[in-house]
């Protein structure tokens, strides 16, 4: 079936053209949706028109090409129209995967729908989209900025509290000395320690990021999304938790480890446990205010596994179109978009209005004129 408008337009006709020429190109593309540019952006998105481009307010470079911004692999897209008495709903989803083994060079993060300005036009958002990311393991190597602070602390805990386990196991180990200690709290500390060593498991443990994002329809066709913002801040915020818990830990463990010498000329290296609380507090307090700052970091890493987006747009019904209209898109890291990127999308899903169709406006359907012998382009 073809789409028509009241432009006289064939979209039908058009899609099958896009089609042919893709099959002829030599070039591979990988494209994250059949109904969505996913795009993702930190800044507002603008748009100059279709032969122009969609840009970040403050970026008017050209945008690249898709195999250098593709973000998303194993792309679905579903796109699915349903007829009420006054409108329609469209609801449309998008799911793929992170493609592995990339460093972002930009913490874009922003989805965006693409359908033809006939159909744009119509369209009204009034709900947030729906998004899900799957969040991958995180680990300090991810985190250049704490890693070599978490590193050298956790180097000194582990040299001081094991001379402490060791000069308290000496003690214990011998039958004339052990009666004249006593010690509350080691294997706690020990514990906690053990847990800051390993902090790339609780920082594994980050499983998914839900969110509802406001939907911007913009007249060239563009549905966007942003979640950029909601991302990082999820993502800051989770691992700022995680580290400062497992630093609180050993800080309570400290503050709670009892050493008592009940006589004798015995000792133990206590102190140097002891003086460890000032840097480790120090730490949890640059973490928590923000001095030492994860955000560029987690922005270029890749954390995002099986990712969805969802939305629903209404359109009037009748709408004035017929037939198939194309929704294409695809899954990339940029906030620059313009016709060659779009061009190169070939990834398509499409839905279908039944609502017959009046070219040349007479009041007569292009079906009527065609059974009456009449044009259909020229009023009669």
């Amino acid at each position: 079936m073809n789409f028509k408008s009241n432009r006289n337009i064939n979209y039908g006709k058009k899609l099958d053209k896009r089609t042919k020429q893709r099959r002829m190109s030599t070039k591979k593309m990988m494209v994250a949706s059949a109904a969505a540019v996913l795009i993702f952006s930190t800044g507002p998105a603008t748009s100059s028109g279709i032969l122009g481009k969609i840009t970040n307010s403050s970026i008017e470079v050209q945008a690249a090409s898709l195999g250098e911004v593709q973000l998303l692999t194993d792309v679905n897209i579903t796109a699915n129209l349903t007829e009420n008495t006054d409108t329609y709903t469209l609801d449309l989803n998008l799911t793929g995967t992170g493609l592995a083994d990339v460093e972002l060079v930009s913490p874009d993060r922003v989805a965006v729908f693409y359908s033809p300005p006939e159909l744009a036009d119509l369209l009204t958002v009034n709900a947030p989209a729906n998004i899900s990311v799957e969040i991958l393991p995180i680990t300090l190597s991810d985190l250049p900025v704490v890693e070599g602070t978490i590193g050298e602390l956790t180097s000194t805990l582990n040299t001081t509290v094991g001379e402490l386990v060791s000069a308290v196991d000496t003690i214990l180990d011998n039958p004339l000395t052990a009666p004249l200690i006593n010690v509350n709290g080691l294997e706690e500390l020990e514990t906690a320690l053990e847990a800051l060593n390993n902090v790339d498991n609780a920082l594994a443990d980050l499983l998914q990021y839900n969110d509802s994002v406001p939907v911007q329809v913009n007249p060239d066709g563009s549905i966007v999304v942003n979640f950029g913002d909601g991302l990082g801040n999820h993502l800051e915020t989770a691992v700022q938790d995680v580290i400062i818990q497992l630093l609180n830990d050993v800080v309570s463990a400290i503050s709670a480890l009892e050493v008592e010498i009940l006589g004798g000329s015995i000792s133990v290296p206590l102190e140097p446990v002891k003086d460890m609380l000032t840097p480790l507090q120090n730490l949890i307090d640059n973490l928590s205010s923000g001095a030492i700052d994860l955000s560029n970091d987690l922005a270029s890493a890749q954390v995002m596994g099986q990712t969805s987006v969802d939305l629903s747009a209404t359109i009037p019904n009748p709408s004035g179109l017929s037939g198939d209209v194309p929704i294409y898109g695809a899954g990339i890291s940029d906030s620059v978009i313009d016709l060659p990127l779009l061009s190169s999308l070939e990834s398509g899903d499409s839905i279908t209005f039944a609502e017959p169709v009046d070219t040349d406006g007479d009041g007569l359907t292009d079906e009527e004129e065609e059974q009456a012998g009449t044009d259909p382009n020229n009023p009669d």
